[in-house]
């Protein structure tokens, strides 16, 4: 009994995650990237992300 129950919820959030994710919002795409809004900025690909001066620029 708990085998058979613990299937149906499975298969009952498994189909409540498919739902969901034929509603995307309007920022994916088909293929799973996202898209860009025109005169949105532009990222640099050089651009080095670092948590210690993060740190320390949000502590000042």
């Amino acid at each position: 009994m708990f085998k058979i129950l613990s299937f149906l919820i499975l298969i009952f959030i498994f189909n409540c995650v498919s739902i969901a994710m034929e509603k995307k919002p309007y920022h994916h795409l088909p293929d799973g990237t996202f898209r860009n809004p025109e005169g949105s900025p532009k990222r640099s690909e050089n651009f080095k992300w670092s948590f210690k001066i993060y740190n320390q620029e949000k502590k000042n």
